[in-house]
């Protein structure tokens, strides 16, 4: 293997006619912990289960990251799943990133065989507005999912995205051509990581010595999630509470027996 940080490569997620580099925050969990599928396997399971009434004796939460923002103690937070019932964070979160850990490792075992798992280092990226709290809880979270400790690094998601900044191509600005060159010294950039969970915000400025001048990094809990909850907060009181759910659950069903198909 050689050492190229450049060449970046990413899963293709398949979810039904849809391919995407991104899957979604989503894990279906047998209530006896015997099974775990998450993105959308968890999704299409959950719809098969629905439709023939076997869903009953599963937990399937989704886009539960930010359930360990906060200042309170990451470690008593439950999760709550579509139905309502609950689950300790940590074991949610435990089983999330075993789920990711053991599908890229597969991934990367089918190209380089024989590779071993302390060969690979692993980096977890957090939103900005996390406290050393809930990156203590994520930590922990990847230890008892499997990965060592020293094969382990956190980095705020808009910082990583900003050292990737620097080595990208800029066209001039006197003229339309692309790609003329990596980020100048005194060159300054805004990096601005509209998320599922968060909007992260970074500014930089790149120094004669090559390293970079911070501005605090800031943002807050209003990424995608947030309109779409708005959005369900209003259809739910325009139809009534009973109506959105009776639809939610008639499309899980629907979902599932058309899959059958």
């Amino acid at each position: 293997m050689r050492n190229d940080w450049g060449k970046v490569y990413t899963s293709k997620w398949f979810g039904g006619s849809l391919v995407s580099s991104k899957a979604p925050t989503c894990l279906l969990l047998k209530d006896d912990f015997t099974k775990s599928y998450f993105g959308y396997e968890a999704e299409d399971r959950y719809a098969d289960l629905t439709s023939d009434e076997n869903h009953h004796n599963y937990y399937f939460f989704q886009r539960f990251k930010m359930i360990i923002h906060g200042k309170s103690d990451a470690q008593h937070k439950r999760c709550y799943d579509i139905k309502g019932k609950t689950l300790e964070a940590g074991h949610v979160f435990t089983r999330y990133i075993k789920c990711l850990k053991d599908s890229m490792f597969q991934n990367v075992e089918s190209v380089f065989p024989g590779i071993r798992d302390d060969d690979i280092e692993y980096v977890l990226t957090v939103p900005a507005i996390f406290g050393e709290n809930s990156k203590m809880f994520l930590i922990e979270a990847s230890v008892k999912a499997g990965i060592k400790m020293e094969n382990l690094t956190i980095a705020l998601e808009p910082e990583a995205a900003s050292i990737y900044c620097q080595y990208l191509k800029f066209a001039k600005e006197d003229t339309s051509s692309p790609a003329l060159g990596v980020v100048k010294p005194g060159t300054k950039y805004m990096v601005v990581d509209l998320g599922g969970g968060t909007a992260d915000i970074t500014v930089h400025k790149k120094c004669e010595d090559n390293t970079l001048e911070v501005v605090l990094v800031s943002g807050c809990p209003s990424g995608g999630k947030a309109v779409d909850d708005q959005f369900i907060q209003f259809l739910s009181e325009l139809v009534g509470r009973d109506a959105w759910d009776n639809f939610n659950g008639m499309h899980r069903r629907i979902s599932g027996n058309h899959k059958k198909f």
